[in-house]
């Protein structure tokens, strides 16, 4: 499910986006802090838990997983349960993996510019690339009781793919702790990280995969 919000948002950087409205002094504020903050930050790893939740069924699909990052451009992200899954890349190679199968496969970005947008966007995130993000997203900023950001696609018919999505950071503006992407039907995925580790040292052998 991640991976196919995460390749709509692709979609949506195709259509056309108006001009960027004028942001509040306040919200200007707030983004400036997000901004520094991640601008701190050399390498991250941690856990995360992906709940699904759809409107034709009532169970909450629910998995686990890990991520790293470590800048400029290496990114690991793993579904550890219930299946192994994931992919890696660096610069605009990389490699995805799916254990049910047993298949690695590399890529370029050239060969796969949907999961180089997928690997674009996690950055984005990361690194707080605020410029970069406000080409695409109408951003909504509050600050309590801790910071969170609504993003919303400029364009009115990319919400047909995503309606919104949501970031809360922790109370220090240090990581994010929870996103939320909100589909036009009305399904939402959550993924809840935890256990921030934050410039640890981490070799270039975490983003590659045998």
């Amino acid at each position: 499910m991640i991976k196919k919000l995460l390749v709509a948002l692709f979609l949506v950087m195709l259509l056309p986006t108006p001009a960027r409205a004028g942001a509040s002094e306040s919200k200007d504020e707030l983004l400036r802090q997000l901004r520094d903050k991640a601008a701190l930050t050399r390498t991250i790893e941690c856990d995360f838990v992906q709940e699904t939740h759809m409107s034709l069924f009532d169970e909450v699909i629910t998995s686990q997983g890990k991520f790293l990052f470590k800048r400029p451009n290496m990114l690991r992200w793993e579904y550890t349960a219930p299946f192994r899954s994931g992919f890696v890349m660096t610069g605009d190679k990389g490699r995805e993996w799916d254990e049910a199968s047993g298949e690695v496969r590399a890529f370029t970005a050239a060969q796969s510019p949907q999961m180089a947008e997928v690997a674009r966007h996690i950055v984005a995130w990361t690194t707080f690339d605020i410029h970069w993000l406000e080409r695409i997203f109408d951003i909504q900023a509050e600050n309590d009781p801790s910071p969170h950001l609504r993003l919303t696609p400029k364009a009115k018919n990319g919400q047909t793919f995503i309606r919104s999505m949501d970031f809360h950071f922790s109370r220090d503006k240090a990581v994010v702790e929870t996103i939320e992407l909100h589909s036009a039907d009305g399904d939402f995925t959550r993924i809840r990280f935890d256990n921030h580790r934050l410039n640890e040292s981490l070799g270039d052998t975490a983003f590659t995969v045998k």
